[in-house]
Order: structure tokens, then C-alpha cells, then sequence
């Protein structure tokens, strides 16, 4: 059986964790110190440099510039490559592909009332419909079909 233990402060989580690791097995493996207690992998960095939260933001924060003023320092000429024009005018559907598709298969109970949904939703929306009946019409395609394999 697990316990949990709800500590107050920093002094009292430390006492716990210690005597947690008093009672478990320790490897040194690169750097890193294992601890198993009781099925469960632990590891701690036993290394002292520790970047502060601020280091964090800055690295975050540095990167986001770079991100946005890199292209307009490197490429100070209009783009005349019909190539790579069409490349960047896709960029962002495709991004936005890569990113929902993977959450559509995934977001029911079973992977085909998913794809049910998905058919449903290209049918209409090559069809031109509003994005209202597209997406009604598909989350009753996946109610349907999920009703459909609960009898399966």
C-alpha cells in the first residue's frame, strides 16, 4: 500500500525524501544517482550548478527574438523564388495539420468513430458548409458511431 505524505515546508519535504532514500537501493550511473524504493525509479542530478528560474526565462525569451529577427536580418531582399514562396505560403497549414491531426484520432473512444468524424468533416467542408454543420455533423457522425460498437 503507497502513503502520501503532505509536507508544510522545504525543511520537512527534505526529511522525507531523505528517509526515503535511507531505505532504498542507490546506483551511480553518469552523473545521475538511482534510487528504486519499492518498484519505483528515482533520479537525482547530483550536480551543484542549478540554473535559477530567471535563466530559464531569459533562454526562452532570447530564443523567441532570435526566432523572429533572424529572417528579417538574414533576408533583407523580396523572396523571388516561386518555390519557396509556395513553401512558405503552406507552412502554416501544415503546422496546424501536424498539430490537430494526431489530437482528432486520439480525442475518442475508439479510433475508428475518429475517423468516422474526420471523412464526415472533409465531406462537408469540400462541399463547402459553415464550420457549424461541420463540426455538428461530425460529432454526431462519432455519438453514431460510438453507440454503433457499444453493440459490438
Amino acid at each position: 500500500m503507497s502513503e502520501y505524505v503532505i509536507c508544510e515546508n522545504d525543511e520537512e519535504y527534505a526529511k522525507t525524501i531523505e528517509s526515503v532514500y535511507k531505505k532504498s537501493e542507490t546506483k551511480k550511473i553518469n552523473g545521475l544517482t538511482t534510487y528504486y524504493v519499492e518498484g519505483f525509479y528515482f533520479f537525482s542530478d547530483d550536480s551543484e550548478y542549478k540554473i535559477p528560474f530567471y535563466g530559464y526565462i531569459f533562454a526562452m525569451a532570447l530564443t523567441t527574438y532570435l526566432i523572429r529577427m533572424l529572417p528579417m536580418i538574414l533576408m533583407r531582399k523580396p523572396i523571388r523564388s516561386r518555390f519557396v514562396k509556395s513553401f512558405l505560403y503552406y507552412v502554416p497549414y501544415v503546422c496546424l495539420s501536424a498539430m490537430t491531426f494526431p489530437s482528432i484520432l486520439s480525442s475518442t473512444e475508439s479510433v475508428i468513430s475518429a475517423a468516422a468524424a474526420l471523412v464526415t468533416a472533409v465531406v462537408l467542408a469540400v462541399q463547402g458548409k459553415s464550420l457549424i454543420i461541420v463540426a455538428v455533423a461530425s460529432g454526431t457522425a462519432v455519438f453514431l458511431v460510438e453507440r454503433i460498437l457499444a453493440f459490438f
